[in-house]
């Protein structure tokens, strides 16, 4: 295929998601964050890409009796609630945690944290889908495991090629978030 005719097939496909109620950037941002990308992102109090500094465990206090584990973020690039640069500490219930966040900061990740509420705890929106691993490139990585992905294909036969899906940068799902937080359907 030509280059021409690859422009023009990129172009329909963007005509068609328009002409659909969608942008590029909501394809995109659902194909990442799942089909409930807006719920989520009108629900969280801070969004945010960042890395996970520290990771601790809180010993219960006569206030609070509920152990709690403290996290603290560096805020990378702050879409709401939060500023870039700033660094953050997230108390939730222990048993909230989720595994796949990891516990030391060597890995990027989306996060989408409800506010905190009076207690001063607080988790990640939809549980462990509430945060998005990014790869070494600044791409959003898929929430979904490749083994989930690929027990939902049909067999392949050995000679189809899958073309490997595009990568969803920040900014763009950052657009979708900010369009679907303002309201914008």
């Amino acid at each position: 295929m030509s280059i021409s005719c690859r422009l023009v097939a990129g172009m329909l496909v963007c005509l068609a998601s328009l002409c659909a109620g969608q942008s590029v950037d909501e394809v995109a941002a659902e194909r990442v964050l799942g089909p409930h990308w807006k719920q989520v992102s009108r629900a969280a109090g801070m969004i945010f890409t960042g890395t996970v500094l520290r990771v601790r465990k809180q010993p219960p206090v006569p206030s609070s009796p509920i152990p709690a584990i403290e996290a603290t973020l560096q805020v990378d690039h702050g879409i709401a609630g939060v500023r870039s640069g700033q660094v953050i500490r997230i108390r939730q219930w222990a048993s909230a945690w989720p595994l796949r966040v990891p516990a030391r900061g060597d890995r990027r990740a989306l996060f989408f944290f409800y506010s905190p509420g009076s207690a001063g705890l607080t988790s990640l929106v939809g549980g462990p889908e509430g945060q998005v691993s990014i790869d070494i490139h600044g791409n959003l990585l898929n929430g979904r495991t490749t083994a989930a992905l690929d027990r939902m294909r049909p067999p392949r036969s050995p000679r189809a090629v899958q073309p490997a899906p595009r990568p969803v940068s920040i900014a763009q799902l950052e657009r979708a978030i900010r369009a679907a937080r303002e309201g914008k359907d």
